[in-house]
């Protein structure tokens, strides 16, 4: 007999591998007696998602996407293949408590005049998050908002009706907007009402659609006794076109819907604001991006201008020997060379090495020469002054280093991490979070107060004396020792300087956020691939784009190179070498398919290891990737023309 399912979960991925494997846990784990299933629409993930969901998960229904098709289509996706008697739209960086989703399936049972429910939400340092509970957006509340005004009346209804602050964080009461991150409903209901509006790609569709919900005569309702943790984990970058496109597009989209035709301000307000708002965000968010390759440009420019000044003072006896002009036009073209080419070989990237540098000033320096011999002869310097720019250029970028090390060493503390766990786990975990050499583990606190064998510093009913004492930085949780309501207690004790994180059931990572602004943040004890750092990325990239423009005169000539896959490798749709096994590979750095494949190596001995399977093949040329090693594969094939 097959038994009705209660409720459907609809999660959207967008690679968020290892958040979505903790969600999952949290759900299994806290389902209690219902019958439930999990649809998981992965928007192309590249992080391997797919393939290490089937693994780990079989039981999940999956819906692989080959393109990114946004929040509000994604969920409509599975929606339309619900059968649960009542749908959650879950966010894939959330963690269930146990009685969350009974206290959600009791209440609408009870009250079916209510259409949809949400859940009070904490961020990761257990901190209450405003927008469990929203109002519909009108032009005073949007303005409230945007200006930041609500803050200064947290509490008002005239002032903070975006978020409802009126209504109080424990209080359950019927409101007008839910968040995408979490909103429990009637899945007849949803599905009369076609899901999500297409139209909008990434933001707004909660609001829309909650507003459809209320205008169909049903209640929206705030539940705080349903509780979730929900993370900073989503990957949007929010420097991009794209998200603010994508924001502006939205708001614009839910005001003229709905809107239009009750206030002629309100549309018009809206635009200009959320147009000077997101242009500010975003140039802001560009410019910490870039700060770094910015300073290296003005003092790589400065370098060259000093050194040409110096060089005419010393060797020619006149400081100003070289033209004013012709300075500015090597300085500028030099230090761009210089930035660049570092950029490109990783100096910039968050754990850069030396040899990245040492690789970019010996790329950069090639290149100038040959900039040098294409420049008319009225703007060449002294190749001396060339090579003293360099030089000069070199050790400042090592001396800013230096410095931002020394002044960060000076202001960061190492991480002083205190768990929660029973033994076993506890050793589990030591494990993962030692990878970080700042890490410095302080001992364990039993999850069981009656337990209180020497394994442990001492027990959970006493952790805010022991917080007190030791003064951790982090604590870190483990789901399979307690129950999550008891961790999500345990959060919202009022210890601002802690940040948490939750371990998991099965899957080797250990997920947390300092707060609703920060993204998530992830340790794992999963391995260290080449290809999954950016550096390799580009490295790649630029093998493919080269050797493509290199064959391509010859490509009639072999005939597993064709014109138009070269065409499709230099424009990014595919790439000269992939893994044997797409398929197989779902653990691994995601590639475009390939023109050849890792085969090649199988009977290599790479970094010790003897490459003898297919499987192994696809591991060692992820893990130990080296552009040489394309180089290699793409001769070995020719050669075999």
């Amino acid at each position: 007999m097959i038994l009705p399912i209660d409720i459907s979960i609809v999660i959207v991925n967008y690679n968020v591998r290892d958040f979505l494997f903790r969600c999952i846990e949290s759900i299994y784990a806290n389902s209690g007696q219902r019958h439930i299933e999990i649809i998981v629409v992965d928007n192309h993930s590249v992080d391997g998602s797919v393939g290490a969901l089937r693994q780990n998960f079989p039981e999940v229904l999956v819906i692989a996407n080959e393109q990114n098709m946004g929040f509000g289509s994604a969920n409509n996706q599975g929606i339309s293949i619900a059968r649960g008697k009542y749908t959650l739209i879950l966010n894939p960086d959330t963690l269930l408590s146990e009685n969350t989703l009974e206290v959600c399936f009791q209440y609408l049972e009870q009250h079916p005049q209510t259409g949809a429910i949400g859940a009070q939400m904490v961020d990761g340092a257990g901190k209450y998050l405003p927008e469990s509970k929203r109002g519909l957006p009108t032009l005073w509340s949007s303005f409230c908002k945007m200006t930041g005004l609500y803050r200064l009346f947290p509490t008002s209804k005239s002032f903070n009706n975006y978020y409802l602050g009126h209504i109080r964080q424990d209080e359950s009461a019927d409101i007008e907007v839910l968040t995408g991150a979490f909103m429990f409903t009637q899945t007849t209901l949803l599905q009369q009402l076609g899901g999500f509006d297409d139209h909008f790609f990434m933001y707004g569709e909660d609001i829309d659609l909650s507003k459809r919900i209320l205008d169909s005569g049903y209640k929206i309702h705030y539940l705080p006794a349903a509780k979730i943790v929900h993370f900073k984990g989503e990957s949007t970058k929010k420097t991009s076109i794209k998200y603010h496109k994508s924001f502006y597009q939205a708001m614009s989209i839910y005001a003229e819907k709905h809107f239009q035709s009750k206030s002629t301000l309100f549309v018009p307000f809206l635009k200009v604001a959320i147009a000077i708002i997101g242009s500010i965000h975003y140039l802001k968010n560009l410019f910490l991006s870039l700060w770094k390759p910015l300073l290296g440009l003005i003092f790589g420019i400065f370098s060259y201008v000093g050194v040409q000044l110096l060089w005419g003072m010393i060797y020619f006896h006149d400081i100003g020997y070289y033209e004013p002009k012709n300075i500015v036009i090597t300085s500028v073209l030099a230090s761009l060379t210089i930035v660049t080419s570092v950029w490109f070989f990783g100096w910039y990237d968050q754990y850069a090495k030396r040899k990245y540098l040492n690789a970019g000033i010996l790329v950069a320096a090639v290149i100038i020469l040959m900039i040098y011999a294409l420049l008319p002869t009225e703007f060449r310097n002294s190749r001396v002054v060339l090579f003293l720019g360099l030089v000069f250029t070199y050790f400042i970028f090592l001396g800013l280093r230096m410095m931002g090390q020394k002044w960060r060493n000076s202001t960061s503390e190492s991480k002083k991490i205190l768990f929660i766990a029973n033994e076993s786990r506890s050793r589990e975990l030591f494990q993962i979070m030692s990878l970080d050499k700042h890490n410095e583990i302080i001992g364990t606190v039993s999850p069981d107060e009656k337990d209180l064998s020497s394994a442990y510093i001492n027990h959970v009913g006493k952790l805010t004396e022991v917080i007190k004492t030791l003064k951790p930085n982090e604590v870190v949780f483990d789901a399979a020792s307690m129950k999550m309501s008891k961790i999500l207690e345990l959060m919202s004790f009022p210890m601002t300087d802690i940040h948490y994180k939750i371990a998991g059931h099965r899957s080797q990572a250990i997920v947390g956020s300092k707060s609703s602004k920060n993204r998530g943040e992830i340790y794992s004890v999963e391995s260290t691939y080449n290809l999954a750092k950016p550096l390799y990325l580009r490295l790649k990239r630029l093998v493919d784009i080269v050797f493509s423009l290199l064959l391509l005169p010859i490509s009639i000539f072999v005939n597993k190179v064709s014109v138009k896959k070269l065409c499709q490798t230099i424009i990014g749709k595919t790439t000269l070498v992939a893994y044997h096994n797409l398929q197989a590979a779902h653990n691994l750095p995601a590639l475009a398919p390939g023109i050849f494949t890792t085969q090649n190596i199988i009977g290599e001995l790479i970094q010790g290891n003897f490459v003898d399977t297919d499987e192994k093949a696809d591991i060692c040329y992820a893990k130990y990737y080296h552009p040489v090693q394309d180089i290699k594969i793409v001769l070995s094939n020719l050669k075999k023309q």
